[in-house]
């Protein structure tokens, strides 16, 4: 614990100062804090508000708390922490959030996510799938295999059906045939 406890990096007013600032690709004022193994938010007043993205990604954060009023945040990133928890009025203090990215992070008893109430079944999809069990993997390995009707999933396909997609393109004779068989496909059928 004390080693874990050195390696952490305090979130002070001059860490904030010196973070990378730039503008990023979609035009926003970003502050760079990714990474410092920073353990709670503190000193964001700094800021004086001029950011669009705040991005604390790989550090240590257990919640997100401690906020003061940033009325021009729209976007705040956390991935690859350790939030449970976040603090109730989040949405007054920053009242530009639209994008509250939470990734890779232990978030046990989230009850509403985008003004939607997560139902038990959701949760148990998610655990089975999520879940810090070995059993996981192989979940999510036997999900991606899988091909059902009308949901699309990113996936290699097999030579065979690399194949048997390949022989039906060349087989068609007209354009409905063509757009019959791209509904198929897009569908996650594969031709027989």
């Amino acid at each position: 614990m004390c080693a874990n406890l050195l390696l952490q990096t305090r979130l002070t007013a001059e860490l904030v100062r010196n973070a990378p600032a730039y503008m990023n690709p979609l035009g926003e004022r970003e502050l760079n804090l990714r990474g410092f193994k920073i353990p709670a938010i503190e000193n964001l007043g700094v800021t004086q508000d001029h950011y669009q993205l705040l991005d604390f990604s790989d550090n240590e954060l257990e919640n997100i708390s401690n906020l003061p009023k940033l009325k021009r945040l729209e976007t705040f990133v956390a991935n690859n922490n350790k939030i449970s928890q976040i603090a109730r009025g989040l949405g007054s203090l920053l009242p530009k959030l639209q994008n509250l990215i939470l990734t890779n992070n232990k978030l046990p008893k989230l009850r509403v996510l985008d003004f939607q109430k997560v139902k038990p079944k959701e949760r148990d999809a998610a655990n089975k799938l999520f879940g810090k069990s070995e059993d996981s993997k192989k979940n999510m390995e036997e999900e991606e295999t899988k091909i059902t009707p009308g949901v699309i999933k990113k996936r290699k396909l097999t030579e065979e059906e690399r194949a048997k997609i390949l022989e039906a393109i060349a087989n068609t004779s007209s354009m409905e045939e063509m757009k019959r068989l791209e509904l198929q496909l897009y569908k996650g059928e594969i031709p027989e």
